[in-house]
């Protein structure tokens, strides 16, 4: 008898349960109440918000195609054209990479003598590294004619021949025993000329 009663008593909750979620859904489905006759019929005043709506996204855009007017245009791939412009970028830091790294072995080399020949080594490859940089530096110089940092790039093409110049001069320093011994004077100045080479580097790059 008792079985008989709890088992009741569940049947009784779940058609309580199933009938509440019925009543739930049926709210958010219709709304309060039951559906009028009137319910499929807008309203003259929702008509016209509508209509008023539908004529502000079109207004909209217009506007952006008129401010936009390669919107719609395909995008183009230019492989040179990238290139020239992104190369420079990153290119240059392998000079420089390898110049400071030059540098820092030649210090080392006043007490491990048989560093001499890395150092050389080094400097050649900065050397060499400097010419593609120069040239490929050139190359994305027009894409700032006209425009406020203009005269940024003369500065940097400048400082950039400098440095170059005086890598191939301390190459020859390290290559030259006579003149081995002011090396690494050189090399100070390179290392010199490279940070204030970078820095207005860094201004074109994140202008």
């Amino acid at each position: 008898m008792a079985m008989h009663t709890r088992s009741g008593f569940i049947v009784a909750n779940m058609v309580l349960c199933v009938g509440l979620l019925v009543g739930v859904t049926d709210a958010f489905g219709h709304g309060k109440g039951a559906h009028k006759k009137t319910a499929g019929k807008v309203a003259p005043s929702d008509s016209s918000a509508v209509a008023k709506m539908h004529a502000d996204s079109l207004a909209i855009a217009e506007t952006d195609t008129e401010h936009h007017p390669d919107k719609d245009q395909p995008f183009v791939l230019e492989p040179w054209e990238a290139l020239r412009e992104h190369l420079h970028n990153k290119l240059v830091h392998f000079p420089v990479g390898f110049a400071l790294a030059a540098f820092v072995v030649s210090l080392v080399s006043l007490r491990r003598t048989e560093l001499q020949s890395a150092v050389r080594v080094l400097v050649f490859i900065a050397a060499t590294g400097s010419l593609f940089a120069y040239f490929t530096g050139v190359a994305q110089a027009p894409t700032f004619a006209g425009s406020p940092q203009e005269r940024v790039v003369d500065v940097h093409r400048w400082l950039g021949i400098s440095t170059a110049v005086t890598l191939w001069v301390w190459a020859a320093f390290e290559s030259l025993r006579p003149l081995r011994r002011f090396a690494l004077l050189v090399g100070c100045v390179v290392v010199l000329l490279v940070l204030i080479t970078g820095f207005f580097g860094g201004i074109l790059a994140h202008a």
